[in-house]
């Protein structure tokens, strides 16, 4: 059994490494190949959202019976969406507020 560390970009890594890779425990799901580009496009905005794509992949693909399936994965998606809002809206003036002047 392999031991995967708990801090978040070390564990990221490890399962960035053997997306390709079947694991006893089903983890990290096996993705296809859009999906891998997806993911790899995210890892360039950081690895939040990367991690987000593949929690939203493994509860898709597993099919886990939670009736909360839909909810979680739209709940990741907005996440990710917010992500990439963020970056591509980096630097554009923000409107101030006329009262108290902050954005």
């Amino acid at each position: 059994m392999q031991m995967i560390s708990t801090s978040a970009p070390n564990r990221i890594l490890q399962m960035d490494e053997s997306i390709r890779q079947p694991s006893p425990e089903g983890l990290p799901p096996r993705l296809d190949e859009l999906q891998e580009r997806i993911h790899r496009r995210l890892r360039l905005i950081g690895p939040g959202p990367a991690a987000f794509f593949l929690d939203a992949c493994l509860l898709m693909e597993r099919r886990i019976p939670l009736v909360s399936v839909s909810h979680l994965v739209g709940h990741l998606l907005r996440e990710i969406e917010s992500a990439v809002a963020d970056v591509l809206t980096r630097g554009e003036a923000k409107d101030k507020c006329d009262s108290c002047g902050r954005t």
